[in-house]
């Protein structure tokens, strides 16, 4: 665009030689060597990276000043003046973005109506500027010739733009003052103040010289390009002398470091206490708020020195460092012997993030090592003779040098024992990051992964790798298991997430996805991988077993209901004894009782082989549940129970599904309301439901408790008032269970609506709507 603006107007690049540039050529100079050597910085963060485009938008603007001020032509002057206002216009935005990233803000611009504001805000007054005259005068005619070269002045409206440039200058002025006063360490203060001062520069001078005085008609040598240098300048001194970043702890495995029996205290680039573990916090008798952000010599008070001699600088050039015998100061004013031991914290660029650094209370040892010595110097004093008293006095000094040995290999064994605990797990153990990056996998979890692999994909992987993502296991597993979401769900709502059955290459596999919460914020997440093949072969087997032996037992139960009714109609009533009609009475119920459940059991049976042929038609479903009342009438008023019937939209209750198996379901739910129910009434209702037909059967019996419910609908559970006792004489618990299978089978689903002790309960089922037969219209 500027290359296309030179060619056709040559004239804006006629340029003569003023002693009145020199200000902006060195504004210019100075911005582009600093635009350079922010630039080179190795760590960079975010708030590095919107500093490099404040810098950018000076260079912008102090080149363009320059060539404004060099400029003959008086079109030449309009043209890089146009330009500069490119870069003051977005100055103050990128400032304030730059500020909030610094004092840890960035919170801000998620919330969409700071973003509108400083995007639209920006974009209007460019557009503004470049396109009127609302602000400065943009055409040839309204330059003024000054001695420091063409000036545009200003307009009525720019007092508009003034207010808004000074806004959101003093808005980053005042966020740099309140994190002034919140943050501890003195080198932060030090790097805070420093941005204060080199902010208030452009933002008091400038505003009087080009703001304020501009606006009442009094134009002076604009000073807030040269102002502004002078503060990145300063700005970047401080971001060069103190940094600008610190470290997370959270990037620490915390568990482990509070299993330490060590105080860990993590410092960053400039020494002061970014993390301390509840050991370090026991030891130095401090609080942690009030620790956090302390600078390092606060405790070693007179020890700092050689603190800083034979670990801080070592640092610099070794990746360990370590000192046997110090002394630090707790926050109750004691001094303490301990040992350091610390490292320097790199990222994967070699840059420093901070250090590690590691005490150990030696007071103990300390003791026992200065209530030693004395003891031999006083064995010989009073006989230098005694060798024997001295040699047992070396062996307990050897004996004290045995234990912080033992204590050292023990520590090691501790750490050790961390790893060996997560191996030893027979189910696989995957530990990821917030990036869905693995950290921790155990090799359980490798030889499953690499198993399923091998089988499945017929691939030659000899083991995974801790450094892949999750996605390798979704790749493993198929994509129909969409781990990666799972675990952005884990991450996302901080709860447990639970995979019941994946069925992968002839293999079975369960899975549970739990989130890692550290002090209320999510760090990561565990998968565990439970292989279930061996269990769903055990269960298939206990299946098969039901249906043959349910087969086999048909057969005689039929031979011996049937010969118990041959006898109570042809030998009972010719027997004088009345107990013989009372046991063939027993024999048939119980005959007839045991044949009830060997159908439930091929009933189930069936259903979950899936060989249970569904005889799928329109069904009248108003006409069903008036069978069914029929039918159970006589149990009804056998209890003095009323059982009624409602029908919401008659005509058109037509469902889609097998009328025998809705009627089981329908006697199976009608029977339990009567069973369970001692007075009242059970209701009976159908209704139209979207493009459902949903039935209601409703009692007012006793209820179900709330914790048993999660019983219902189960292989083999009855909801009763005791989770561990079974009522025999109330069935199998299986009729839930087979209507469940039922219902399901012909696309509908059953489910307990509502239920309460002494209340009653109201169970209800869905099935597709079905097209009215053409024969059974009116």
């Amino acid at each position: 665009m500027l290359f296309v603006s030179v060619q056709v107007r040559p004239s804006i690049l006629h340029f003569h030689a003023t002693w009145y540039a020199v200000p902006s050529l060195i504004a210019f100079l100075a911005n582009s060597a600093l635009l350079f050597g922010i630039s080179r910085i190795r760590v960079k963060v975010t708030a590095t990276y919107w500093y490099l485009v404040f810098l950018s938008t000076l260079v912008l603007w102090s080149g363009s000043e320059l060539l404004q001020r060099l400029s003959v032509t008086r079109e030449g002057a309009l043209y890089w003046s146009t330009l500069a206002s490119v870069g003051w216009i977005f100055v103050p935005a990128v400032l304030l973005i730059f500020t909030l990233y610094y004092t840890r803000r960035a919170e801000w611009l998620r919330n969409q109506w700071t973003t509108i504001f400083l995007v639209v805000s920006v974009l209007a007054f460019l557009y503004l500027n470049l396109t009127t005259n609302a602000f400065i005068p943009f055409t040839q005619g309204q330059l003024q010739m000054t001695a420091w070269g063409f000036n545009s002045g200003v307009e009525k409206y720019f007092p508009v733009f003034f207010i808004w440039f000074e806004g959101l200058y003093l808005t980053a002025i005042a966020l740099i003052v309140i994190h002034y006063f919140q943050v501890r360490s003195r080198e932060s203060k030090y790097q805070a103040a420093i941005f204060i001062v080199g902010l208030l520069l452009p933002c008091v001078v400038g505003t009087i010289t080009d703001g304020l005085l501009p606006i009442f008609g009094i134009n002076l040598y604009p000073l807030t390009m040269t102002l502004s240098t002078i503060n990145a300048v300063v700005t970047s001194y401080a971001i060069l002398r103190y940094g600008l970043f610190s470290f997370n702890p959270a990037t620490i495995a915390e568990n482990i470091l509070q299993t330490m029996e060590e105080g860990v205290v993590v410092l960053n680039p400039t020494y002061a206490i970014d993390y301390v573990n509840s050991r370090g916090l026991e030891l130095l008798q401090y609080v942690e708020q009030d620790l956090i952000g302390l600078p390092m010599r606060r405790l070693f008070v007179t020890k700092y020195a050689a603190l800083k001699r034979d670990v801080l600088d070592v640092l610099k050039h070794e990746r360990f460092a370590h000192i046997e015998k110090t002394e630090i100061e707790t926050g109750k004013g004691e001094k303490i012997p301990v040992s350091v031991s610390a490292a320097r914290i790199t990222d994967e660029s070699g840059g420093v993030r901070g250090y590690i650094v590691t005490l150990t209370d030696i007071t103990a040892l300390e003791s026992s090592l200065t209530h030693l010595e004395a003891s031999v110097h006083q064995v010989k004093q009073q006989n230098r003779n005694l060798t024997l008293l001295s040699h047992q006095l070396e062996e307990e000094k050897a004996s004290v040098s045995r234990q912080v040995a033992e204590r050292t290999r023990e520590l090691n064994r501790s750490r050790a024992q961390l790893l060996a605990s997560i191996n030893s797990l027979e189910m696989g153990f995957i530990m990821v990051n917030t990036k869905n990056e693995l950290v921790i996998m155990n090799q359980a979890a490798n030889h499953i992964l690499t198993v399923v692999d091998n089988v499945v994909h017929q691939s030659k992987i000899t083991a995974y790798k801790p450094e892949q993502s999750i996605r390798e296991i979704e790749r493993t597993f198929g994509r129909t298991i969409h781990f990666e979401d799972h675990v952005k769900e884990c991450l996302e709502k901080a709860k447990s997430v639970e995979l019941s059955e994946i069925a992968v290459g002839g293999f079975f596999y369960k899975v549970y996805i739990s989130p890692i919460v550290l002090k209320q914020r999510v760090i990561g997440a565990v998968l565990i991988i439970q292989d279930i093949t061996e269990a769903k072969v055990l269960e298939r087997s206990k299946d098969e077993f039901f249906s043959i032996a349910s087969h086999e037992m048909r057969t005689p139960l039929t031979a011996i209901t049937g010969y118990a009714e041959l006898i109570k109609g042809m030998y009972v009533d010719k027997m004088a004894d009345k107990k013989f009609g009372q046991m063939v009475e027993g024999i048939s119920e119980g005959g007839q009782r045991m044949t009830r459940i060997v159908n439930d059991f091929l009933n189930m049976s069936r259903l979950e082989q899936g060989r249970m042929v569904m005889e799928v038609a329109p069904v009248d479903i108003a006409q069903l549940i008036e069978q069914t009342k029929e039918e159970l009438q006589d149990l009804a008023d056998e209890k003095v129970i009323q059982l009624r019937t409602v029908f919401h939209d008659r005509p058109q209750l037509w469902a889609l599904g097998d009328s025998d198996r809705i009627k089981e379901v329908l006697i199976n739910l009608v029977g339990n309301a009567l069973k369970f129910s001692e007075h009242g009434s059970v209701t009976i209702s159908a209704e139209l439901h979207h493009d459902t037909i949903q039935v209601r059967v409703h009692d007012h019996g006793k209820g179900i408790l709330l914790k048993n419910q999660q019983l219902l609908f189960r292989k083999f559970q009855q909801a009763g008032e005791s989770l561990i006792a079974r009522d025999t004489s109330n069935g199998t618990g299986l009729g839930l269970y087979i209507s469940k299978l039922m219902i399901e089978g012909m696309g509908g689903s059953i489910f307990l609506e509502s239920s309460a002790p002494h209340q009653g309960s109201t169970f209800s089922f869905t099935l597709p709507l079905a097209s009215q037969p053409a024969n059974q219209v009116s």
